[in-house]
């Protein structure tokens, strides 16, 4: 090839300075243009010339092997640069350049491809030794080296996160660093077909993203230990390379970022910044579509409720992660609140959000909006408004959290109904513990703002509707009344009016069996609180029932308290009226004395005394000698206390006036996720340890190890090993203290769990009394020394340290330890905390399993079990107990129903006639009899139940025995296609209720063959219900309530249906007159239309990203533009994949 056919290095650099000479004179670009196409002095030279690349480039060595373009000159890039720099020192042609450009590249943009692009197979990769290897990689990085010369030694074996980190540890150029890892990308992609044939291409998408994953993961946890100056850098390329790969489309956004927050859980806190800066980052991809922030909020959120909750994360790192996540989160929101529209999860995500927001007045007034909308959502399609919704809802509630939001989803649901409701959770219902369920109701009552008259005549309705009761409810009715009565919604003498009314206060009345029921709950009432008139009349219906109340007895009983606190118990069935009064006065003369008054309040809130306790708390908080008390209190107990508003406003009041009344309060504040205006500074050793010196002869705290010699790891590991040898309850409490103390102080300065593993080790390997061992180390628990987490590791270590058959010896100690006598109220109180946490953390289900599955099945065992799955609902009971033999032994011995008959028609009505809060267990109880068994209970069977009498009593009883059943989705397939073909023409009650069926429908996923007939059967009820809309014209309840059943319906199966059909047929609906002035239906419609339209179509985002790794660009324009100008084609030269 003569020098005469290419263009020599000096040549191109006067044809470069040549045109832009140009620019200094030209006034436009058409003249600019003009000249370029018609000038002879140099020729342009294309990028693909025939007579020097059209032979090679066809031959079949190019074919197979790939093919490079010849190199004009030596240096691609700056063979002009020197005389471009000159004249750009111009400000004038600068300023033309900066004119023209855009034209100039618009109009070659637009000129269209009449060559199609030829495909080309991507470089090979070669075997490089390590030095020939790093020594690429170095050019790889240089600009000065063309990458037409790189690409015949592509490096083989470069892949996965190493290809990342090696363009990182270079600092490649970024669309540099984009080629090599198309380069490498590709030939994988061509290797992972050949050896996986039948796989799709997402696979291999999927398959990427798990790189990107590897790298970052590995990124984030081993460059902490890099300068802060180093790391920054490596941030920021990190950052701008997989923002190239998003630009260039090798990266699926919405994979990447939920790449991104599944690594969150194997990240150590402290890299929780680094993780939301980097989404921060991305933040306009996540932006544009609203499932990748439904993603980033409900990954984030219980990751930074943990951390907020963790009491050994260092509070500025807290501070720092909490405040960058709520700025992020904020963001989102602000651009696209859709994003934070949730139906399910709105209950678990709305109280970590308030935490986070509150204490920004703008971010709270988004979370206000955010939570009206989204309540307002839930509220209009729905089920919240049958018994089931709330047995689901209820049985993890946490009311000092979210009563009000709760609440907010009861607004359309008749308010005698829901007191109703609740008054018998109250009292029947075992899914949590007593206190909690009343001050769920008090919530209901303050929300609503019911007057005490009318809440007085909704309680009595209730009341007298109990035909009969036991010792046990009684006591619970009581409690309930007395707690109602302290908190002015229910009056006694409304009682009295009531008895009155129904002549139950005439003589020949009150000795009739009706009045038996009335006097058992008269018997517990604390009929000393209560004005004298009122106690006279209901002293006198005891009387003529031979019932007495002898308060001298409590003397006694104060006299037992005061001695041994611990130890002492009321005696078995005693009167709820003895019991308050004995705990008051107990109160009252116990004031100087910490571990009393402790205790005292202990039981005053185990007894649901909730207003008298909130006002002894309040008395004791301003008194400094015994403040300890109540502090110690809130910390130990937790969770099972309810904080008051009152008591809050005055724990935002105190101002800790020691280091340890500062730990105290901080514990508090983040135990019960208080807003208040308090933050610790990480205390010295030597502070802790001189005010533990000061408490010297204190019986509230242990100060043996805070001597001379102290050391944090030292004094715990003292502290914990004088807890398992003392046997006394004054030492045990005064340790315990002392402990939490240390734990607080650790948590703040050092990593305290790690500590707790070892001194798990040290004491499992040293205790050889199991017994008292275990029985310590729920006491730990049960004073939140340890968590569930850690009684759960230390039970594993247990079972694993010893041989086979001391597993169950050890889970047998447990279980004797934790169900114990019912008067044991510390014991109680442990027993509520783990079904708390059973309820609350997976783990918590997780050690109850392991202890009932490990577990001797005596007798004592067996009615542990039992009182256990009492509190649990149908699916944790199925999960906890999975032996089907076990858990119908146990059924069939407690639950009170005789199961010797026939298992038949006349068997289910009966369950159905018992309370609605036990159908639970017989509905897992129908989940271990064989098919043969319940060969008589079929869908006509159940279908006919319900049907017979569309009665409201039942409804919840029946949906949960269904579920025990081997054919639930054919048994509520047919009750709802029997409703639908009925033209929904049945009680309106009843079709809210249908809303809870096609809700298991729907998640169960239906047969086709029912998909089928429920499209025809819903078409011709939209037909029905048309003709019915046009010809209403006053309100009729019963057509608003079809029309509302048909359209969640629609919302319901939307997935199942054609699209726009349906949204038509709501549309047709709404735009009436009957529908339109019916302001909820219509927003309902309106809602349901919005959420159900079909989206705009988009190309699968798979195929472009896969299209983006395997389609590869070669060919040449034929145009009127210079070669030049066709070279410069910014739709390559911003892929920059002309390369082949």
């Amino acid at each position: 090839m003569s020098h005469k056919e290419h263009i020599s290095a000096s040549d191109e650099s006067n044809s470069a300075s040549t045109a832009i000479s140009e620019l200094d004179v030209r006034s436009n670009p058409e003249s600019l243009l003009d000249y370029l196409a018609n000038r002879e002095e140099i020729p342009d030279k294309r990028l693909y010339d025939e007579k020097t690349d059209a032979q090679s480039f066809s031959s079949v060595e190019a074919i197979s092997k790939g093919h490079v373009y010849t190199t004009y000159v030596e240096n691609e890039r700056g063979s002009a640069a020197l005389s471009v720099k000159n004249h750009l020192k111009n400000p004038v042609a600068f300023q033309n350049l900066h004119r023209f450009s855009k034209t100039l590249l618009s109009s070659q943009a637009s000129i269209p491809i009449n060559i199609p692009f030829a495909r080309c197979d991507p470089p090979p990769r070669v075997r490089l030794s390590e030095t020939r290897k790093t020594a690429w990689l170095q050019d790889l990085a240089n600009d000065n080296i063309c990458l037409s010369e790189l690409s015949k030694k592509i490096p083989h074996g470069v892949w996965g996160k190493d290809i990342i980190q090696l363009v990182l540890d270079f600092r490649v150029p970024l669309p540099r660093a984009i080629w090599f890892i198309r380069c490498a990308g590709t030939n994988e992609i061509r290797s992972f077909f050949k050896k996986y044939p039948n796989s799709a291409s997402k696979d291999w998408v999927l398959l990427w993203t798990d790189v990107i994953g590897d790298f970052l993961l590995n990124f984030f946890t081993n460059h902490l230990g890099d300068d802060v100056q180093a790391f920054s850098s490596n941030f920021i390329y990190v950052n701008r390379l997989f923002g190239r790969l998003l630009i260039e489309k090798l990266i699926i956004p919405s994979f990447f970022i939920s790449k991104v927050i599944s690594l969150i859980p194997n990240l150590p806190m402290h890299v929780y910044p680094l993780i939301i800066t980097f989404l921060d980052y991305f933040s306009v991809t996540i932006f544009r579509d609203t499932s990748i922030i439904k993603n980033c909020v409900a990954g984030l959120l219980p990751f930074l409720l943990i951390m907020y909750e963790s009491p050994s994360i260092d509070l500025e790192l807290k501070r720092s992660v909490l405040n960058k996540a709520a700025d992020f989160l904020y963001r989102l929101a602000s651009v696209n609140w859709a994003g934070f529209f949730f139906f399910e999860e709105w209950e678990v995500l709305y109280p970590i959000l308030s935490i986070i927001w509150k204490p920004n007045k703008s971010h709270n007034s988004l979370l206000s909006i955010l939570n009206d909308l989204n309540i307002r959502a839930i509220c209009l399609v729905d089920a919240s408004a049958s018994p089931i919704r709330f047995m689901r809802t209820l049985s993890s509630f946490k009311p000092f959290l979210s009563a009000h939001s709760f609440a907010k989803k009861l607004l359309h649901y008749s308010f005698t109904e829901i007191i109703a409701f609740f008054f018998r959770w109250s009292i029947y219902s075992k899914s949590q513990i007593p206190e909690h369920r009343f001050c769920i109701f008090l919530s209901i009552l303050q929300f609503y703002n019911v007057t005490p008259n009318l809440a007085t005549n909704l309680v009595l309705n209730s009341l007298f509707q109990i035909s009969s009761v036991s010792n046990e409810e009684s006591f619970m009715v009581a409690q309930l009344l007395n707690c109602l009565s302290l908190n002015g919604y229910f009056m006694f003498s409304g009682y009295i009016a009531r008895l009155a009314a129904m002549g139950y206060l005439r003589e020949s009345m009150l000795m009739a069996d009706s009045m038996d029921v009335q006097r058992q709950i008269i018997l517990h009432l604390p009929l000393f609180q209560i004005s004298q008139q009122v106690r006279s009349k209901l002293n006198y219906i005891l009387a003529r029932g031979s019932y007495i109340i002898d308060y001298d007895q409590c003397c006694s009983y104060i006299e037992q308290f005061r001695k041994s606190p611990s130890s002492f118990a009321f005696k078995k069935g005693e009167s709820f009226s003895i019991i308050v009064y004995t705990l008051l006065q107990t109160f009252s003369v116990c004031e100087n004395s910490i571990y009393i008054n402790f205790m005292v309040l202990f039981y005053i809130y185990h007894y649901c005394m909730l207003k008298e306790f909130f006002d002894c708390v309040i008395y004791t908080l301003s008194k400094p000698h015994i403040r300890y008390s109540v502090l110690l209190l809130f910390v130990k107990a937790f969770p099972n206390i309810v904080m008051d508003k009152q008591v809050i406003d005055h724990i935002r009041l105190s101002k800790p006036e020691s280091l340890i009344e500062g730990y105290l309060l901080h514990e508090i504040k983040h135990l019960y996720q208080l807003d208040f205006d308090f933050s610790l500074k990480t205390p010295e050793d030597e502070s802790l340890c001189r005010e533990m010196q000061d408490l010297l002869g204190s019986d509230s705290f242990s100060t043996g190890p805070f001597g001379e010699d102290f050391k944090p790891y030292k004094a715990l590991n003292s502290l914990f090993e004088d807890f398992f040898k003392a046997d006394d309850d004054d030492s045990n409490f005064a340790l315990t203290n002392s402990l939490i103390i240390m734990k607080k102080h650790l948590a703040l300065t050092e990593n305290y769990s790690c500590f707790t593993s070892y001194i798990a080790d040290r004491i499992t390997v040293e205790q050889a009394n199991y017994s008292v061992f275990i029985t310590k180390l729920l006491e730990l628990y049960g004073n939140n020394v340890f968590t569930i987490g850690d009684l759960w590791t230390i039970t594993n270590r247990l079972s694993e340290t010893y041989e086979e058959g001391m597993k169950g010896h050890i889970v047998d100690i447990f279980m004797s330890a934790i169900f114990v006598d019912e008067r044991n109220l510390k014991m109680v109180h442990l027993f509520n905390c783990l079904l708390w946490d059973a309820r609350k953390l997976s783990i918590g289900l997780e050690f109850l399993k392991f202890l009932i599955q490990h577990c001797s099945k005596s007798e004592l065992n067996l009615k542990c079990i039992w009182n256990i799955l009492r509190s649990l609902d149908f699916h944790e009971i199925i999960w906890v107990v999975p032996e089907k033999e076990l858990l119908r032994r146990i059924m069939e011995k407690y639950l009170s129903f005789p199961f010797h008959g026939m298992i038949n028609e006349n068997l289910i009505k009966q369950i159905l006639e018992l309370d609605e809060f036990v159908a639970q267990m017989y509905a897992a109880w129908l989940t271990t009899l064989t098919r043969e068994e319940l060969g008589d209970v079929s869908e006509d069977v159940m279908e006919n139940i319900l049907m017979a009498g569309f009665i409201e009593k039942g409804f919840h009883s029946w949906y949960v025995i269904c579920l025990g059943l081997p054919n639930t989705l054919k048994i509520f397939q047919r009750v709802l296609l029997y409703s639908v073909n009925r033209n929904l023409g049945l009680p309106s009650h009843f079709l809210s209720f249908l809303s809870t069926i096609t809700e298991h429908i729907v998640h169960k996923r239906p047969d086709e063959v029912f998909i089928i007939k429920f499209k025809e059967s819903l078409q011709n009820l939209f037909h029905i219900l048309k003709e019915q809309v046009l010809g209403a014209e006053d309100e009729n309840d019963s057509l608003t309530a079809r029309l509302r059943c048909f359209s969640q319906l629609v919302l319901q199966f939307h997935n199942y249906l054609d699209r726009d059909e349906s949204v038509e047929s709501l549309r047709t609906l709404s735009t009436k007159n009957y529908v339109y002035k019916n302001q909820s239906l219509f927003d309902l419609m309106a809602f349901i239309i919005d959420n159900v339209k079909s989206q705009p179509l988009y190309e699968d985002e798979t195929s472009i990203c896969f299209n983006a790794w395997t389609t590869i660009e070669c060919g040449s324009f034929s145009s009127n533009l210079p070669e030049a100008l066709k070279e410069f084609n910014p739709r390559k030269a911003g892929l920059e994949i002309s390369i082949w």
